[in-house]
């Protein structure tokens, strides 16, 4: 019994045509709707690929309604009990299929297949006899199931035809051949003497439905690795959560204890933030875009977290229903940099404000960004009007070609310090210190110090110390007028007494000696050595006094004289004297040698008194113009205190004064190699 028997009723010839008309019409618009309308409707390739199978699907079930109301009881009228389906030959059996219904079923896209109750084929479309894998129907016809299949068919088609026939109701199940590595829908309408089967092809949905299958497999891995909430939740208004990763733990929650209650959200959310992100949501979503919004969730421990989600809405490949995918990231540690930042702004704009030296910021172009009250206060000017001028409308007009030549200084790295002439806004002028460097963006900062009273100061100070010096270098003068002319007293009057005494002396003990009694004689003898001590005391008087050789041989020749004339007491200490030894010996003014040598002598003193030091070396270098003195020792180095005059130690305030007076520079510093090194420079003015 064929498919044609089953379908075709048991009425007269012409209701029968006529019907069979109907039908064929139906069909044929049918696929006509299927083959053009539905691509022209639905543009998207996997909606369609879902959509046809659907449409193919819907046209079975009319088609099945018509057939089951038309044709009822056909095959019992038309085939004897007895007469078993397999027993009649195929031709006869297309013979009575009308040859219309019969071009239908060739042309739907479903396979279509009749079996008897012994699981006979009876009947099959090309498109069944395709699928299963012949070039033609009555390849099969006729043929035992289990000839096609000999392991038996799928469990779920076995299972699908026991309800089917035990029900006598259409099932509808789906199955994998592995045969042919495909996937069929059967829909199994059954009858008292076997069953018709409609089976669509199903493999590109089936394996879109892996695809997405995979795809959502993908993301779900995805998701729990990344460190943030993902979540999905409907978009019926309820906001229903459908997924969400391990990540809300941090809520003091499982993702099953989440999805299972809908008012989670609402719980942990902050109450003030709940509308507010509501109304971003439903705008965002009806307007099509990404959503973003912030808020505060209260985490497992009890504080208030700053979240930043990114949500958008979702329209799955398989046509089902729309929903909000969204990523949620914990941006508390961001939101507290970002108010520290804009407190430490508020303090750093407090600081701005409250500097008692003007802060001017700038660009490139010299155009005034921003001051601070002091700076108004400077140029007496208001904010506006400042705004309005740029950095060399401040300036002194003499200033302007210095301002240029300045540019690349400034935009170095190294911060710019210099002094300018400025004018204020009533004309009046006035010298500012700068301190200016760049800052990111093409812009500039200075500061600005009002330096009028400052250079009043140092004007008084500069005339203080060219009064000292023209006094230190009277008294130096006075000094070495002092020190001539006691040394002048000491060697042509105290002297020549002291030798004449001596020798008047030893003349009467020479032209008495015979007559004198032994104790006059030794009393004579003590006389004349002592006369003999203050000689030489006076000697040493007038070394100290007139450094021997400085003015006959020079500097060079007195310091050689001075260290070779050591006391006993510093000749533990070796002093050596690297000079020149020209012939003859460089020479420099008289005050500027004597200046040098006594500088010499109290640098030399010291290091044998206090430096402890082993070695001192004295360095005389220069030409007739200039002259450098470098006293340098090896000992434990000179103390911060001492170095800056502390009270009781006045040899380096003395030398200073020296420098000074001849118009030198004085340095006394520590050594790098260790010790302590005095430098002396002259050079000769004009």
């Amino acid at each position: 019994m064929g498919p044609a028997d089953a379908i075709v009723p048991a009425a007269s010839a012409p209701g029968r045509s006529r019907r069979v008309w109907c039908y064929g019409l139906l069909a044929a618009v049918w696929i006509g709707l299927d083959a053009w309308l539905l691509p022209a409707l639905v543009s998207d390739a996997a909606t369609l690929a879902v959509a046809r199978p659907a449409s193919n699907l819907l046209f079975v079930v009319v088609s099945l309604l018509l057939l089951l109301k038309w044709l009822p009881g056909t095959a019992a009228r038309q085939r004897p009990v007895d007469e078993p389906a397999h027993a009649l030959a195929p031709s006869a059996r297309d013979e009575r299929a009308p040859d219309e219904l019969r071009r239908l079923l060739e042309r739907i896209e479903d396979g279509v297949v009749a079996l008897d109750s012994q699981w006979v084929y009876t009947y099959l479309n090309s498109q069944a006899a395709r699928m299963l894998g012949r070039d033609s129907p009555q390849d099969l016809i006729g043929r035992h199931i289990w000839t096609e299949f000999p392991d038996g068919v799928g469990q779920p088609f076995h299972l699908a035809y026991e309800q089917a026939m035990s029900s006598q109701k259409p099932v509808t199940v789906e199955e994998h051949s592995a045969r042919w590595e495909r996937w069929f829908e059967n829909r199994i309408f059954p009858s008292t003497d076997g069953l018709t089967i409609y089976f669509t092809d199903i493999t590109a949905r089936k394996r879109a439905e892996l695809v997405l299958q995979d795809r959502e497999r993908d993301f779900r891995l995805l998701a729990e690795q990344v460190p943030a909430i993902i979540y999905r939740a409907t978009l019926d208004g309820h906001g229903t959560t459908l997924y969400v990763n391990q990540r809300i733990a941090v809520f003091g929650t499982t993702p099953e204890q989440w999805l299972a209650d809908r008012s989670n959200w609402r719980r942990v959310m902050h109450p003030d933030d709940i509308p507010r992100v509501l109304a971003e949501m439903a705008d965002g979503l009806a307007q099509g875009d990404e959503v973003h919004t912030e808020f505060r969730m209260r985490d497992a421990e009890g504080h208030w977290r700053h979240f930043s989600d990114t949500a958008c809405r979702v329209q799955p490949d398989n046509g089902g229903a729309p929903f909000l995918q969204g990523v949620t990231m914990d941006v508390t540690k961001q939101v507290r940099t970002m108010q520290a930042l804009r407190e430490t702004e508020a303090y750093r704009r407090s600081l701005f404000e409250r500097l008692s030296d003007g802060v001017l910021l700038f660009d490139g172009e010299m155009r005034i960004l921003d001051a601070n009250p002091r700076l108004l206060a400077m140029f007496g000017r208001t904010r506006d009007e400042l705004l309005r001028l740029r950095v060399h409308d401040l300036l002194h007009t003499s200033e302007h070609e210095r301002l240029q030549r300045s540019l690349p200084e400034m935009g170095s790295l190294q911060p710019h310090l210099a002094e300018w002439d400025h004018v204020a806004a009533d004309g009046r002028r006035f010298p500012v210190e700068v301190s200016a460097g760049p800052l990111a963006d093409d812009r500039y900062l200075a500061v600005l110090r009002d330096i009028t009273a400052r250079r009043r100061i140092e004007g008084t100070l500069m005339a203080y110390q060219i009064e000292l010096s023209e006094l230190t270098q009277r008294l130096l003068l006075q000094e070495q007028q002092t020190t001539r002319r006691i040394a002048q007293s000491l060697h042509d009057r105290l002297g020549q007494t002291l030798a004449a005494a001596r020798l008047n002396l030893d003349a009467a003990i020479a032209g008495q000696r015979a007559s004198m009694p032994p104790q006059v004689q030794m009393q004579c003898g003590r006389i004349s050595g002592l006369l003999d001590q203050a000689v030489q005391e006076v000697r040493l008087v007038l070394a100290d006094l007139r450094p021997p050789l400085l003015e006959e041989q020079g500097l060079a020749a007195a310091l050689d004289n001075e260290i070779g004339g050591r006391a006993p007491a510093a000749l533990d200490v070796d002093v050596l004297l690297e000079a020149a030894t020209d012939t003859p010996p460089l020479r420099w003014p008289a005050d500027v040698e004597y200046g040098a040598f006594m500088i010499a002598r109290e640098a030399i003193a010291n290091a044998c008194q206090h430096a402890r030091a082993v070695l001192i070396r004295v360095v005389v270098e220069g030409d007739e113009r200039r002259l450098e003195l470098d006293v340098v020792d090896d000992g434990i180095g000179i103390a911060e205190p001492v170095m800056q005059g502390r009270p009781g130690h006045l040899g380096i305030v003395g030398m200073r004064e020296r420098a000074i007076a001849i118009g030198g520079r004085l340095v006394v510093d520590r050594d790098p190699a260790g010790g302590t090194r005095v430098q002396l420079r002259w050079e000769l003015q004009g």
